[in-house]
């Protein structure tokens, strides 16, 4: 009997493999790397028309390089020929996402119901229930995402939205808060919470959190290892710099640099590619290859926007000040705004003791900083530090105003608690000395 119960779906299976056919994709101009990924991974299914996983690839392959339709079909062929596996109904269902939501969300349902603990799928087709107008059953999922994974700023930042657009402004104001302390470098985030601050009436935040958005990056990637292994299919140029820049976005610099090194070993004349190491290399310490490849990238395009600034930064790491502030002031020449420009020139007037010079660039930086900037720890100390040496010489109302600087920056990039409060302390200590 148990036998006889199989045999409706085998024979499906071996209909399906029987009228299957490998689509092969219209290439065009292609890199011959991409052209052989994709010859491989239709080879393998030529060899095996039976083996869903084989199917499966190679529709990850198409996908990868954005082959959309070939890529749908695979993955069809993938999920008929093993319906108990997650990844071929997820990836069709991204695939599908903006084509055509109301087919995606079908395959969502089918993949969350596989692999109900994979919250990455739960936030993917929340997101697709609130695009066709779903927000109750939205709001449902994002929930089980958060309770799956309470390190993820989607979940909240999902039910914040919803919740705002439905009017409940205290309980929008909880989740958006969340998503803050989550993630408080994306736009999107910072910009919900001060609508969210806004119709609750409090305007000072509101106008705060607006400011605080500037110059902050827009998207919010998701954090999803399975769809990222469907990018790590691709192996065009382009494919390779966008997994560089996005492992290094979440702060995993050895792939970065794994993902770029191999990329600039085929493409060593990619001027963009060096630019992205530089930026790797630098934030790994390794200074002098962050010299060397910005470097580079001048010797291949003298214009590049972006490689003089790494030099400069990495002449004044290696203790070369004077080349680093005449690199710095020709970019701020272009660029009067360039925070980071700016505070290099300011850390090597320091060097010198030009006090005015320090204050100039550094109230300058100041002014037109962002939350994300990654030099605000050495403001902050350079701040403190000039609050110092006013209240060595007396000048105490002077260091007040400094050291209310340096406590801004300080709360705005994180700083530890008691660091916060021995500034918080020291402030009042030089406003009591003023007479305040």
């Amino acid at each position: 009997m148990a036998e006889r119960a199989r045999f409706p779906a085998l024979a499906l299976a071996v209909l399906a493999v029987a009228a299957a056919q490998a689509p092969y994709p219209t290439l065009g101009e292609v890199e011959e790397r991409v052209r052989q990924r994709i010859d491989e991974a239709h080879g393998q299914v030529q060899r095996a028309p039976s083996d869903a996983s084989a199917w499966g690839r190679y529709g990850m392959v198409l996908d990868a390089h954005r082959l959309l339709s070939e890529a749908a079909d695979a993955y069809r062929q993938a999920a008929l020929l093993d319906p108990d596996e997650m990844r071929w109904s997820y990836f069709l269902a991204t695939l599908l996402e903006y084509q055509d939501p109301t087919a995606a969300l079908e395959w969502y349902e089918r993949a969350t119901r596989l692999r109900p603990s994979y919250a990455p799928a739960k936030i993917r087709y929340a997101q697709t229930l609130e695009t066709v107008g779903r927000d109750e059953d939205a709001a449902a999922h994002y929930h089980a995402a958060a309770q799956l994974d309470p390190s993820n700023p989607l979940a909240p930042f999902g039910m914040g939205r919803l919740a705002l657009s439905d009017d409940r402004v205290e309980e929008a104001l909880g989740h958006l808060q969340q998503a803050y302390r989550l993630d408080g470098g994306t736009r999107a985030i910072v910009i919900s919470l001060a609508r969210a601050y806004a119709r609750s009436g409090q305007e000072t935040l509101a106008r705060q959190k607006v400011e605080e958005a500037r110059g902050l990056p827009e998207a919010l990637p998701h954090k999803d290892p399975l769809q990222a292994s469907v990018l790590d299919e691709a192996v065009d140029s382009h494919s390779y710099l966008h997994r560089a820049r996005t492992y290094a976005d979440v702060g995993d610099l050895p792939r970065a640099r794994r993902e770029i090194e191999e990329l600039l070993a085929f493409a060593p004349d990619f001027a963009e590619a060096w630019l992205v190491a530089a930026g790797i290399y630098d934030r790994q310490g390794a200074v002098a290859e962050a010299l060397r490849a910005a470097r580079r990238v001048l010797a291949i395009d003298p214009d590049r926007q972006g490689a003089q600034s790494v030099v400069a930064g990495a002449l004044v790491k290696l203790g070369r000040f004077d080349e680093g502030e005449g690199v710095a002031t020709q970019v701020l020449e272009g660029e009067p705004d360039n925070v980071h420009m700016l505070m290099l020139v300011a850390m090597s007037a320091a060097q010198r003791g030009a006090v005015d010079e320090v204050i100039e660039n550094l109230d300058h930086a100041y002014a037109v900083r962002n939350r994300g900037n990654p030099l605000a720890p050495v403001m902050a100390q350079l701040y403190d530090d000039l609050a110092a040496s006013f209240a060595d010489i007396g000048r105490f109302e002077e260091a007040a105003a400094r050291m209310s600087q340096a406590l801004d920056v300080a709360q705005e990039s994180g700083a530890p608690a008691p660091q916060l409060s021995d500034y918080r302390q020291r402030l009042t200590s030089y406003r009591r000395s003023a007479g305040r």
